[in-house]
């Protein structure tokens, strides 16, 4: 990458679209990412009545910014909330995937979203498909079809499942960081389709 060009896509002075008016910085490790159409990111700001601030945010690699959500927009599921405790965002070439609120959202091209199910992290594994985890199940959504793929009490290798501690995911593949009952930690692939 000599020859490589660096440009700016969003920084502390950027004027977001919405309330917020600069990237405040990033809530998890998974809040940035890029399927090599589309950046996406959630920012958090400090201060407010309400405590921290955020947003999900969808840029072109060119720099043109748009909102997904911020704290001011109502929640799909309750009208009377508002979104909040913005954490990982993802995209793989269709929907973008959130978790707000201890929730996993699915956002659509056309503006819409549409809250999934209960979660904490997630990662885009297709345009329509994410796998998400609560720290203890770790679920696939397959364009509106959710199957369970590994639970706590699962037993690997003589060892049972204690905690789900990340993954990232391709397609019918996910790799998995697990914490064993014994205090043990595993990495491993699950691979090919998930029996219903």
């Amino acid at each position: 990458h000599d020859d490589a060009g660096l440009s700016s896509l969003c920084d502390d002075t950027t004027d977001l679209p919405g309330v917020l008016t600069g990237y405040g910085g990033r809530p998890t490790a998974n809040s940035v990412n890029y399927d090599g159409t589309s950046v996406v990111f959630s920012t958090i700001t400090g201060g407010g009545p309400g405590g921290v601030l955020g947003g999900f945010f969808k840029s072109t690699p060119d720099g043109t910014i748009t909102k997904l959500a911020d704290h001011t927009d109502p929640l799909p599921e309750n009208p009377l909330g508002t979104f909040s405790g913005f954490g990982d965002l993802d995209v793989d070439g269709g929907l973008i995937f959130g978790v707000a609120n201890g929730r996993l959202y699915a956002f659509e091209g056309a503006g819409s979203v549409t809250n999934i199910a209960t979660g904490n992290n997630l990662s885009a594994a297709g345009a329509r498909m994410v796998y998400y985890h609560n720290g203890f199940t770790l679920f696939r959504w397959n364009d509106g079809v959710r199957e369970t793929v590994l639970s706590a009490g699962a037993v690997i290798d003589g060892k049972a499942i204690l905690s789900i501690l990340g993954m990232d995911a391709q397609g019918d593949d996910v790799c998995v960081l697990l914490r064993f009952a014994d205090n043990s930690y595993g990495i491993y692939i699950v691979s090919g389709t998930v029996s219903a």
